[in-house]
């Protein structure tokens, strides 16, 4: 039977114990309450959490074995599979201050509106600060992802020609009862198309592949290659109506200041790796200078340095009824910074929109700014040579190029 916190099934279990019921091995579907926005954020679950150093998906898990139900939490994800395990929680959790109080709005997911924020561009284009990414997700699971993406409420869709999704991403546009000119779409050119004429072919099979007249932006993937030919054709792009805001992506400060200073039209975001233990302060600094919006990729880490389960991130999100990775994204917003978390299930992508309706103080902000380390390692980093040599000899000139050069 369905049975979760906002939904223990107390009275039914009470009442067939008074017929000699009692021992009747009670099986529970839906744990996490139909994916719940507000149970997985709960704030009561939060603290007891923090507490354990635990997820509140984790707290439960440990609540229902102890209750002695039998459970069976669905995920796809193999990162969900290895963090589900609770016999690691301690032995045992105060069972009741987990009955908590079912409310019909509760069981059915129903929660307060959240209001997006936006960002202006430096060309007037509005930009919501909070997206959805399809990096790695496969292309035959695209469509659904973002079609249930769209649904939550989430407006911008980031994807790239390297991913290979770019027409699921447009089928679930399309079939949207969404207006397209209400959904910000951003793809990005990859190194094998980095010079004039490749980049406006690509350009263009980009728009095919979307089925769309125009994207909201373009980045160039990478700063390597002819990038400057390739930005020539994004600017022209531009001019045709192809694309409504041009940018870049991976860009270190030096060279998004040359083309700040000598393009005909400055880039107008960064796309750059960004989260909670590598917040590129000095990087942030420059592109506010210049005028370009800070865009973070990978804002969870990849889920790096224990990140859903960080004591600063989960102490913060108990005082607020948050989860870690919700504070996260929240701190990077007030930084300016646009975010767009990646992941394939519905219940998260619920959790990651629920960032708009709380707001940090200076003290959560404080503790989240020591969160930055210099030393931590990249989740790839330009600068390691053989990393670089491997994408563009391996990768890009042998298996994309065939052996050509691009300039």
């Amino acid at each position: 039977m369905e049975l979760n916190p906002y939904w223990n099934q107390h009275a039914l279990k009470d009442e067939l114990a008074k017929i000699g019921l009692g021992d009747i091995v009670y099986e529970g579907w839906y744990p996490f309450g139909h994916g719940d926005a507000k149970l997985l954020s709960e704030p009561l679950l939060a603290k007891i959490a923090a507490a354990h150093g635990k997820t509140i998906a984790q707290v439960i898990l440990r609540w229902m074995l102890q209750e002695g139900v039998v459970t069976f939490p669905r995920w796809r994800g193999s990162t969900r599979f290895r963090r589900r395990p609770t016999t690691t929680c301690p032995r045992s959790l105060p069972l009741s201050c987990l009955r908590i109080t079912t409310t019909a709005s509760r069981r059915n997911g129903d929660r307060e509106e959240d209001e997006m924020e936006f960002k202006t561009l430096n060309n007037g284009v509005k930009m919501p600060m909070l997206g959805y990414g399809v990096y790695q997700t496969p292309p035959e699971e695209t469509e659904s992802c973002v079609s249930q993406a769209l649904e939550v409420g989430y407006r911008l869709i980031d994807t790239a020609q390297a991913y290979g999704n770019e027409e699921g991403v447009g089928a679930a546009v399309r079939k949207s009862d969404v207006p397209r000119e209400e959904v910000f779409i951003t793809s990005k050119i990859w190194v094998s198309n980095m010079n004039y004429e490749r980049a406006a072919a690509s350009i263009n099979e980009t728009l095919r592949k979307l089925g769309t007249n125009y994207v909201d932006l373009m980045l160039l993937h990478q700063m390597m290659g002819d990038y400057t030919g390739a930005y020539r054709a994004m600017e022209d792009a531009c001019k045709a109506g192809k694309i409504r805001a041009i940018g870049v992506s991976n860009c270190y400060p030096e060279r998004l200041l040359d083309l700040c200073m000598l393009a005909e039209i400055p880039p107008a975001v960064n796309q750059i790796e960004t989260h909670p233990f590598l917040q590129e302060n000095v990087a942030h600094a420059n592109m506010e200078e210049l005028g370009v919006v800070h865009e973070a990729w990978a804002p969870f880490a990849e889920g790096r340095n224990n990140l859903f389960a960080h004591p600063v991130l989960s102490e913060i999100g108990a005082k607020h009824g948050k989860t870690a990775g919700q504070v996260a994204l929240r701190a990077l917003l007030q930084e300016g910074i646009v975010v767009i978390p990646k992941t394939v299930h519905r219940v998260h992508m619920e959790e990651n929109f629920a960032v708009f309706n709380f707001a940090l103080d200076a003290d959560d902000m404080a503790a989240f700014r020591a969160l930055d380390d210099l030393s931590f390692k990249r989740i790839f980093d330009h600068h390691d040579l053989p990393t670089i040599k491997w994408m563009l000899g391996d990768l890009v000139k042998k298996q994309q190029l065939g052996g050509a050069a691009l300039y």
